[in-house]
């Protein structure tokens, strides 16, 4: 059996659904001895992306690698890619054969399956050394184990590329470790999973946290964002038959109420997007800049059409989307993978991974209506109350009986965030408020941002 004119199969090492593991001659190279992996397209791009695994092998990072690995020349530490070539929808890996097999299996063969302390430190400075080079070459292998590490002879050399990833990135590292770790776990982490470095800190949070500081956490992460949106209805404004150019209070409480959102936007955006990597200073820069343009276009339509003008909001669209993109196009730098992690517990990680994302749910149930009560109060009290039509013709019995039935919801919601901890906890056995206050603390910025918006 021939692979193509150049590869003759002497064996077969494995089968699976969609792959397969040939022992192979390259009559090009004196008949030498290679691996050429199969994987069959068409099958491969079928395969679903499972709630319960990592991904699914993709193909196009899979000879993107390939191709990379071949013409680098690879590493000592990594396995050798001598050739790859798609024929009849299946693409072809030719690597070098390593004949002393795994990591795994000499181990497993060792007496108590233990591997002495200089050893060990040996085997592990070559995966380390093969790792740098990976990351160097911004390349998450993202499946890293046992048996993905092969032996030749002394040496052990990392392989298996199926779910890898390469980044286009060609800046420096990011020197600030937070944002490494962000970016890290933004481009290398499973979807739906949780990092096992997310898990190790969560594990020293419900150890070392009291649970004054989480009832504290909870109670007063919706603060900022409703302060926020008070103290901008806490400007004055004038009647809109006065003019434009008589508001001046308007308009700058437009362009602060406008940049707050974009500043949500913006975090929101950098916080998932893989190859965006925003300061501060460069996102409350962007959205005073857009905010700005929105509200001179807006200034300039209301002196030319009169004031008030209409979907005010829609209507900024017009010139902030393209300044948005320009400002993106301008501001976006690619970064590279660091601090790439190995993620192994599958169930465990996934498992937490649902169920902060159902605290996070139930605690957004619970705030919003208190919020938005407090809101509703607030503004019953301020001069802007005349700018809104229902609350400028809303009785005080009507707000009490509006806000009760708002609370009362509140109330509901919050019953069944305790049932639903309760239930986890029970579960899980530890505390699911622990959880929750380390979700808020951790992702303060991106939860702050969701709830302004």
């Amino acid at each position: 059996m021939s692979l193509s004119p150049r590869y003759r199969v002497v064996g077969h090492l494995v089968c699976e659904s969609y792959n397969n593991l040939f022992l192979c001659e390259d009559f090009n190279q004196s008949n030498q001895v290679v691996v050429v992996k199969e994987i069959d397209l068409v099958q491969a791009l079928k395969q679903p992306q499972t709630p319960m695994c990592h991904s699914r092998e993709d193909p196009h990072q899979v000879k993107a690698i390939a191709n990379f690995l071949q013409q680098s020349g690879g590493h000592p530490n990594v396995v050798r890619c001598f050739d790859n070539f798609i024929r009849c929808d299946k693409l072809y890996l030719v690597m070098e054969r390593c004949a002393d097999g795994d990591l795994y299996g000499y181990v497993d063969g060792l007496p108590d399956r233990r591997v002495q302390v200089p050893e060990a430190m040996a085997i592990f400075r070559q995966i380390a050394s093969g790792l740098a080079f990976l990351h160097d070459n911004r390349i998450a292998h993202r499946d890293l184990s046992l048996e993905n590490i092969l032996r030749h002879g002394s040496t052990y050399r990392i392989t298996d590329f199926g779910l890898a990833t390469r980044s286009l990135a060609t800046s420096p590292t990011p020197r600030n470790v937070s944002q490494r770790l962000q970016h890290s776990r933004k481009v290398a982490s499973s979807p739906n999973h949780i990092s096992t470095l997310r898990l190790h800190r969560l594990h020293g949070y419900c150890h070392d946290t009291h649970w004054l500081r989480v009832l504290g956490v909870c109670v007063a992460t919706p603060l900022p964002a409703l302060v926020l949106m008070t103290l901008v209805d806490c400007m004055p404004l004038r009647s809109a038959r006065d003019g434009p150019c008589a508001n001046g209070v308007f308009w700058i409480r437009f362009v602060v109420a406008t940049a707050s959102i974009l500043l949500c936007l913006l975090h929101q955006f950098d916080f998932f997007a893989s190859d965006v990597a925003l300061s501060l200073g460069t996102v409350v820069m962007v959205s005073m800049a857009i905010a700005v343009i929105g509200a001179s276009f807006l200034f300039g339509l209301s002196l030319l059409l009169g004031s008030p003008v209409s979907f005010s909001f829609t209507v900024i669209g017009i010139p902030v989307v393209p300044a948005f993109l320009v400002f993106l196009h301008v501001i976006r730098r690619p970064t590279e993978l660091s601090s790439l992690e190995d993620i192994e517990t599958e169930k465990v990680t996934r498992v937490l991974y649902l169920t902060e994302a159902h605290l996070l749910t139930e605690f957004v149930e619970v705030t919003i209506p208190i919020m938005f009560s407090i809101y509703m109060v607030a503004m019953s009290c301020l001069p802007n109350r005349l700018y809104y039509p229902r609350l400028a013709s809303m009785a005080p019995e009507d707000l009490v009986h509006s806000v009760t039935n708002v609370l009362l919801n509140a109330i509901f919601e919050l019953a069944s965030f305790f049932a639903t901890s309760a239930i986890l906890q029970r579960k899980l056995g530890f505390s699911t408020l622990h959880l929750l206050a380390f979700a808020l603390e951790t992702e303060r910025v991106i939860v702050q941002a969701s709830l302004v918006l």
